[in-house]
């Protein structure tokens, strides 16, 4: 009994090891530029790619079916925004017969020009035989730039504490202590 439900075909054989390498990670970046989200689809043949981000519903960041981008059903904020990485290779793209394309196992995206919008989970997925099998998870934040403006701030602000530390350490050595005056009762010298 313990044997029949531990049987493994080959489809879900590879969908465990999908699990596995499907690891999630952390990307923390400024807005206005360029990120690169990494996604290796190792020791698989594929037809299709696609980066989902969690609150755009049915619309998608990238398709990419059989070696062409499909832009149908992008979200309207990622048109123009987000390419393959590495789409310009010749190479990425194999035609085994007239119907199954195999594409390179690197499928990492380039998104471009960041908003703070593009916060947010992204998923890879590729579509292997007759499913989308996950193979990356990411959480991208962006954070506004750091300005000229709040680089002076900072360092105005830096230079106001150390003024006020001087100040305060010179106006202390600058004092002459207070003499005490002689207590009942206990002799002083007399020169």
């Amino acid at each position: 009994l313990l044997c029949d439900k531990l049987r493994f075909d080959l489809s879900n054989l590879s969908a465990f090891f999908f699990f596995i390498l499907s690891e999630h990670k952390k990307i923390t970046t400024e807005s206005g530029l360029n990120v690169t989200l990494p996604c290796q689809a190792s020791n698989v043949s594929f037809i299709a790619v696609k980066w989902s981000k969690a609150d755009l519903g049915k619309e998608y960041v990238y398709l990419n079916r059989r070696g062409t981008p499909q832009p149908q059903e992008q979200h309207p904020s990622f048109s123009n925004r987000v390419d393959l990485q590495d789409r310009q290779k010749d190479e990425d793209v194999s035609v085994m017969d007239e119907d199954v394309f195999v594409m390179d196992e690197d499928v990492s995206v380039i998104l471009k020009n960041l908003t703070i919008n593009d916060t947010g989970t992204y998923e890879c997925c590729v579509f292997v035989e007759d499913s989308w099998k996950s193979v990356g998870n990411f959480t991208l934040r962006v954070v506004p730039p750091v300005t000229a403006y709040g680089v002076l701030v900072l360092l105005a602000v830096a230079v106001f504490i150390s003024m006020v530390f001087i100040y305060k350490r010179l106006h202390n050595t600058n004092k002459v202590p207070a003499q005490t005056p002689p207590y009942k009762g206990v002799p002083t010298e007399k020169k």
